[in-house]
């Protein structure tokens, strides 16, 4: 169906009485798409939508930049500067709404807080700042982040290897692809691009050397690693292909309030952890068991264990380590990469108890 001049006319009209809301909207409805519809982070169709997005919101920043130097004034270049700042509203939601979902299944929120900020805030910011005129630095910064953020979890996806040398060619090749889009932009904007490439090369390795600093600190999530499950349990069975876990019933409140775990003295704890990997990703993780010492007030090492683990299982590569010899008082387990990214962690209290423990069975 063709829309006459007088409808388009409406539409154009419409579009700009109210266009604060709805590019607003359609970040919110490409944020509430994506939680809908992530699933795995190795399976194909994710992958698609999230290319569909990042073509998207860099056809968007070619075009409105493209628009607003050759200063047209047709009806057609008139429906682009309306629409494609919508469209690319829309990605960049979409786009910062699956990262968050998968940043946010993987690893610790306490050590990768400051990353999952930075995506809402980023968010956010787009809103606010999207009417200046610098707008170009901002969109290739945040346009930069985006492919960086995907080539953190692509690149082992297809590498089938993750470390310290995988995450810097991610780097690598987000800065060879944002290089050959700013070519582009010089090629459409040319005196525009020559007032703002120092700026825009300077936030984008500013975001480059942020994004370093997190993953060797640890704070960034250690994607495509998530965990699935995790728990402290009394005693950790394996029989054929499944895990039997034996803890004292608790009611669903008494669990998320209440993080002790009675035990009898001299018995061995178990923390068992199930982590989704990507298929054929083959890799080590490691269980780190910390005691906390009221003396010096301060977390202690008590015992750490690797394993390896394989990818490809929906539910996730099951595993358990055991501790001796505890103590009571507070403990706490980690599970890390062998490069010290946190993939979960699980908080507890050691209790002593002589009464015989009525276990509750589970199958894993």
């Amino acid at each position: 169906m063709i829309l006459g001049m007088n409808t388009w006319q409406k539409i154009i009209e419409f579009i700009k009485k109210y266009q604060n809301h709805i590019s607003t909207g359609a970040m919110v409805v490409g944020f509430i798409i994506d939680n809908l519809t992530a699933g795995r982070i190795d399976q194909f169709f994710s992958h698609i939508f999230i290319i569909f997005y990042i073509l998207i919101a860099g056809l968007g920043i070619l075009l409105v930049n493209f628009v607003e130097v050759k200063n047209l004034t047709s009806n057609v270049a008139q429906k682009i500067k309306i629409f494609a700042p919508i469209a690319m509203q829309f990605a960049f939601g979409g786009l910062f709404s699956v990262f968050f979902v998968f940043y946010s299944r993987s690893g610790s929120f306490l050590a990768s807080w400051p990353f999952l900020v930075l995506i809402l805030a980023l968010l956010i910011l787009n809103e606010f700042l999207k009417e200046k005129y610098s707008r170009l630095v901002y969109q290739m910064g945040v346009y930069f982040f985006i492919i960086f953020s995907y080539m953190i979890f692509l690149v082992p996806v297809i590498s089938r290897q993750i470390g310290q040398l995988i995450f810097i060619y991610s780097g690598l090749i987000s800065l060879t692809l944002i290089y050959l889009l700013t070519i582009l932009i010089h090629i459409i904007t040319q005196k525009k691009y020559f007032l703002f490439h120092k700026k825009m090369w300077l936030v984008i390795f500013i975001i480059y050397f942020v994004m370093n600093i997190f993953y060797f600190t640890n704070i960034l999530p250690p994607l495509p690693l998530s965990m699935k499950d995790s728990g402290i349990y009394n005693l950790v069975e394996k029989r054929g292909t499944n895990y039997i876990t034996y803890r004292k019933h608790k009611n669903w409140f008494e669990g998320y309030f209440n993080n002790s775990i009675e035990l009898n003295p001299g018995a061995n704890l178990y923390y068992f952890s199930s982590i989704f990997a990507p298929t054929k990703l083959n890799t080590q993780v490691v269980h780190e068991w910390e005691y906390y010492n009221k003396l010096s007030k301060k977390w202690v090492k008590a015992t750490k264990i690797s394993f390896p683990i394989t990818g490809g299982s929906d539910n996730g590569y099951r595993g358990y380590s055991l501790k001796q010899n505890l103590q009571e008082g507070d403990w706490r387990v980690f599970t890390k990469t062998l490069s010290g990214q946190i993939i979960g962690e699980e908080k507890f209290r050691v209790i002593f108890t002589d009464e015989n423990l009525n276990l509750e069975k589970t199958l894993k």
